[in-house]
């Protein structure tokens, strides 16, 4: 209602866009309330930012026809000192990858602090000793976190002026002990225990060999022809140093390839931690596809990460035919496999009986669009 005494028994709308209540003359009327996306600024409404936790900005800029500009940002995001783009200076920019804060011009932040289990170095974060897999001694004190002891039949490149984020396996099949300055790069030192050493003339490890062994009761398969070593294995074992292995597993995933081009697809690959795949071990990532090789029926043996997401597991896979779960796949925490095997057409079977159906609880869709 205006103050003006002609006008005291007509209602005016407010003059200023986003106010809900206001007061004054007609002409001059002072904002009280406004929108929820405008602020109240010395009776007037200005447009606000987006805060809040699904925004980037974490407060806005206060100062009237500013308001739409962050002042400060939330976790992971900066807002630049400089870019060429004005715009971009008005709105919080995603920090590097690792970081929980950070500063600097636009595309060229530098960290200031680090998500947990991660060092500042230089600007950046980098993975501490708890990224670098197969390590069983680390050391972060310097530029970069190093392996100083590996797990057996394992190496740290000692080129240390780059940063390594794992121990690689010894190249020579049964080493048990190797070094190297890069990747692939490395010469034995000692064998494993049981295995035979041959040395070249400057007593350097160039074999290490071990009797092969065929049978029901034993894991070798077939032995290698140019030495006593196992050529292949049995199922349940892959091949390592010429020895057949028992790894632990979650799954067997029988498949059938119809040329020698064909690839195995295994769609929820981020959740898997390794696998035997015709014989060999992969444990590299990222985990997408595997070569076949040459038509015919394969098994993968497949060892799972903890707590991850199943559903689409094996879903729009033309070469998948058996599965069966194991107890250990009870053990991982799930509780989300929708759409499992969703449009498979080829698949035969799914043994599911050592399955915990009460703590796997979802399976909408598991089999649609199978034959």
């Amino acid at each position: 209602m205006p103050i003006d005494y002609d006008y005291q028994d007509i209602c005016f709308k407010c003059n200023q866009e986003g106010c809900i209540r206001c007061s004054g003359t007609i002409s001059n009327n002072i904002c009280l309330e406004c929108h929820p996306n405008y602020k109240l600024f010395e009776g007037q409404c200005v447009e606000n930012c987006d805060i809040g936790d699904e925004f980037k900005c974490l407060t806005c800029n206060e100062e009237p026809g500013k308001n739409n500009r962050c002042q400060t940002c939330n976790d992971f995001y900066y807002l630049p000192t400089y870019s060429t783009d004005i715009y971009k200076n008005m709105i919080c920019q995603k920090c590097p990858d690792f970081c929980l804060k950070c500063e600097g011009d636009f595309e060229n932040p530098k960290c200031t602090e680090c998500i947990s289990g991660y060092l500042l170095r230089n600007g950046i974060c980098i993975g501490g000793c708890d990224h670098i897999k197969n390590c069983l001694i680390c050391d972060d004190a310097g530029t970069y976190p190093i392996c100083t002891k590996c797990y057996e039949g394992f190496y740290f490149p000692m080129d240390l002026n780059k940063y390594y984020d794992r121990c690689y396996r010894c190249s020579l099949p049964g080493c048990l002990k190797c070094e190297g300055d890069y990747e692939y790069d490395d010469y034995c030192l000692e064998c494993k225990s049981g295995y035979d050493e041959l040395l070249d003339e400057e007593n350097v490890v160039i074999s290490c060999s071990k009797a092969c062994e065929i049978g029901s009761d034993n894991k070798c398969k077939s032995c290698s022809i140019e030495n006593n070593n196992c050529g292949s294995c049995n199922d349940g074992f892959y091949l390592e140093g010429g020895m057949c292995l028992i790894k632990d597993y979650d799954i067997i995933a029988e498949y059938e390839t119809q040329d020698k081009e064909g690839f195995i697809k295994l769609m929820n690959s981020n959740c898997i931690k390794y696998m035997i795949f015709d014989g060999l071990y992969y444990d590299f990532y990222p985990f997408s596809f595997i070569h076949a090789g040459k038509p015919g029926i394969y098994k993968a043996y497949i060892k799972f990460s903890d707590y991850c997401s199943y559903p689409y597991l094996f879903a729009n896979n033309n070469n998948i035919k058996n599965i069966v779960f194991f107890d250990n796949f009870n053990s991982l925490g799930i509780d989300l496999m929708n759409e499992g095997f969703y449009n498979s057409p080829n698949l035969e079977s799914v043994d599911m009986s050592n399955l915990n159906l009460g703590k796997n609880r979802c399976f909408m869709n598991y089999f649609a669009n199978d034959v």
